[in-house]
């Protein structure tokens, strides 16, 4: 167990200590659950507008006219599904642009290519090098053709060898 002059000492030491302050500290935790979205108490974040959420709310309520808790908290589920999906397809659009930039830049959008929806509803460029693929994206396109030969009863056989004298 530390002695007393020990324990005056930390103390001592404590108060002199440069770091947050408990109220700084606090407030700073308080926003962890913000950053991770995870039970965010804060649904309109710091770059988004609260002005803008409050309008989409109250059209919501004007339509749906909510005439008990229950209702209006089903009102309120529909207003933060309705943001989260805007915010959702906003970042979606900035990735696409960023990706887009950053392809016109390197030159590679210069190349041809050609988006399809994939099967599970992803978008697949079909022109895609198969040379230039990793071990585990060319497994999956393997997976991709063998799946839709078998969805479309399309049977493959192996190539028969040439026969030599």
């Amino acid at each position: 167990m530390p002695s007393r002059a020990r324990i005056d000492a930390g103390r001592s030491v404590g108060t002199l200590a440069k770091g947050k302050k408990f109220e700084e500290a606090c407030q700073k935790c308080a926003q962890n659950s913000v950053k991770h979205r995870l039970f965010s108490k804060t649904l309109v974040l710091a770059n988004e507008s609260p002005e803008l959420f409050e309008s989409t709310r109250k059209t919501y309520y004007d339509l749906w006219k909510p005439e008990n808790e229950f209702e209006a908290d089903l009102v309120n589920d529909m207003v933060a599904a309705r943001w989260c999906l805007n915010r959702i397809m906003m970042v979606e659009t900035e990735a696409l642009d960023l990706r887009h930039a950053s392809m016109n830049h390197s030159g590679e959008l210069k190349k041809e290519f050609e988006i399809i929806p994939g099967l599970e509803g992803e978008f697949v460029n079909i022109r895609e090098s198969t040379a230039l693929m990793s071990v585990r994206r060319s497994a999956s396109l393997i997976t991709y053709a063998l799946a839709f030969c078998d969805m479309n009863g399309v049977v493959l056989s192996e190539p028969k060898q040439p026969e030599y004298a």
